[in-house]
């Protein structure tokens, strides 16, 4: 039975995922700050009994690998390499920007967005995603960055941009030359991370994988 487990710790809220060819996912959630919270581990104990597996049986793990809350992306990556080199697992890595954007349909732009330094802050982390184009990762000023994308989409014939993630409410007022639609989710999900790892096989890598960080050369 081949099955992938999913570790989605980018915020206070972790979630983990389970998918087998034989059986539904299993999905689990929690919150760091419960006065019950065992942990990562103690997580992906109660998703592993519940879908009737053993750890022995995965095939390959999958890691939200940021940016997000530093604390508890490491947190999740370290488990996830650990699990990984204890069991001679494949990973497959991906950014929570990507994570949120593959949650909504993609036959129009998407502006993933998180805050970088916190919500009052302006600065952010942006995935932008259009159709039949490589991702574009950035972070910088939020003002500054939604004016390019809305300018750049425009010259480019779309009339539509779909946004996940933070800031979504101030996006209708951002330009009255796109139709902007609240996409959702708020935050990424283990459920989508196990659907990309069960379509991205050839993206699964030996390991061990890190955190996606301000520091990053990414965003540098």
């Amino acid at each position: 039975m081949k099955a992938i487990l999913a570790i989605e710790t980018s915020t206070k809220d972790y979630s983990v995922a389970i998918g087998t060819e034989s059986a539904a996912s299993v999905r689990l959630t929690t919150t760091r700050f419960e006065p019950d919270f065992d942990g990562i581990a103690g997580l992906v104990d109660k998703a592993l009994a519940e879908a009737g597996i053993r750890s022995s049986d995965l095939a390959a793990v999958a890691v939200d690998i940021g940016p997000g809350n530093l604390t508890s992306v490491r947190a999740g990556v370290a488990y996830a390499n650990g699990l990984a080199y204890a069991l001679d697992l494949p990973i497959f890595a991906t950014d929570s920007l990507s994570v949120m954007a593959h949650s909504v349909p993609a036959d129009a732009p998407v502006l993933a967005l998180r805050p970088a330094r916190g919500v009052a802050s302006s600065e952010v982390y942006a995935g932008i995603y259009v159709p039949g184009r490589p991702a574009s990762l950035s972070r910088g000023d939020y003002w500054v960055i939604i004016d390019e994308l809305a300018t750049s989409l425009a010259e480019q014939g779309f009339d539509a941009l779909t946004v996940v993630g933070a800031y979504r409410p101030e996006m209708t007022d951002v330009s009255t030359s796109l139709k902007v639609q609240d996409g959702g989710p708020a935050a990424p999900d283990a459920s989508t991370l196990l659907a990309m790892a069960q379509a991205g096989e050839e993206r699964m890598s030996p390991g061990p994988v890190g955190p996606l960080t301000e520091e990053s050369e990414t965003f540098l």
